[in-house]
């Protein structure tokens, strides 16, 4: 975790170093760390890790447009779900295809939890 120790003041200026050295310098920066929302903002691609091996590899852009969370009433999941937790499961291009379940955007932290549950 890079910032988990520095102040707001320092962690937004390591964060903006980070960006700035892809942006000026197309330098590609691997950055591990379990807070979603400093991934959400200055990732390209992610990668969540789950016991040593790969668990989703995307394009943020892609994560953001193509995962949803639905939830389904029946508990009935899709054997085809990225992940899963209770009734819920992250499912890719899936906008309205579930009768009676609800889709919603996705938030990164939960996927991240469930995916690594």
């Amino acid at each position: 975790e890079p910032v988990a120790s520095l102040d707001p003041a320092a962690r937004r200026d390591f964060l903006s170093t980070v960006v700035g050295l892809n942006a000026d310098f197309g330098q590609t920066v691997l950055l591990s760390s379990h807070i979603t929302s400093d991934i959400e903002r200055i990732s390209n691609h992610v990668e969540i890790l789950h016991r040593g091996r790969i668990a989703c590899q995307m394009t943020m852009d892609d994560l953001k447009d193509r995962v949803r969370r639905v939830t389904f009433a029946d508990g009935v999941i899709p054997a085809d779900a990225l992940a899963r937790s209770g009734n819920a499961a992250w499912l890719l291009d899936t906008d309205g295809e579930y009768a009676g379940a609800a889709v919603e955007p996705l938030v990164l932290e939960d996927f991240f939890l469930a995916l690594t549950a």
